[in-house]
């Protein structure tokens, strides 16, 4: 029985090892972005584009990455609930008017669309 809790213990303990690794990329793949956003915003700023300066934006390019990531990941179109639950598993306090609005947006930039005979799904553009 000790044999079976070693192998028990030791393939946890590898998972969470696993764990920890993923975290620490995923870490440094977010600092990473920090820092490129940063840069973007200086050169933006010297440029005198003040697309991106305001705090709001980087939520912004967040949420709607996480959108278009959701939809790319789909062979099939998502239904606008799954999206925002998906959205909302990143960023907790994200509202439905705000999610709307976000859709809104990404559907004007011609990003994605509506499904016509689908009420309320959702695909990326052709052109995306």
């Amino acid at each position: 029985m000790d044999q079976v809790d070693d192998r028990y213990e030791r393939r946890l303990l590898d998972e969470l090892k696993k764990v920890d690794q993923k975290i620490a990329r995923l870490s440094n793949e977010r600092d990473a972005l920090i820092r490129l956003l940063s840069r973007a915003r200086v050169e933006r700023h010297a440029d005198g584009d003040r697309t991106i300066l305001r705090s709001t934006s980087i939520d912004r390019i967040a949420v709607e990455t996480k959108i278009l990531q959701f939809l790319g990941d789909r062979a099939e179109p998502a239904a606008a609930r799954d999206i925002y639950e998906a959205a909302i598993a990143v960023f907790p306090g994200l509202k439905e008017s705000t999610f709307r609005s976000h859709m809104h947006r990404l559907k004007q930039k011609g990003k994605i669309e509506p499904v016509a005979k689908a009420r309320g799904r959702w695909k990326l553009s052709p052109s995306t």
